[in-house]
């Protein structure tokens, strides 16, 4: 879902700290000051591995190929080089 929203793998740091951030404001809000030192182990290993999973799915998918098979050769000639290989406006000869 991070992933997803963020789409930048350099963001995903920031985003997921500020997550985690809002979620520590809502438990003390509810329960107060969490005291436990497991609860912090907890806290602090989810919010690594959000990011760092995060961070790795964008980018997986900013290294993703583009596909642009076919893609701006309508309209040219044999070669795809335009008009040029026409003898259309903008030939070179």
């Amino acid at each position: 879902w991070l992933s997803q929203l963020v789409e930048r793998a350099k963001k995903c740091l920031d985003h997921a700290a500020t997550l985690y951030l809002i979620h520590l404001m809502i438990v003390l809000g509810y329960s107060g000051f969490p005291t436990s030192v497991n609860w912090w182990l907890v806290y602090v290993f989810s919010l690594v591995l959000t990011a760092v999973l995060a961070e790795w799915l964008c980018m997986r998918r900013e290294l993703q190929s583009i596909p642009i098979g076919g893609l701006g050769t309508r309209g040219r000639g044999p070669g795809g080089h335009g008009n040029a290989a026409r003898g259309g406006p903008g030939t070179w000869e």
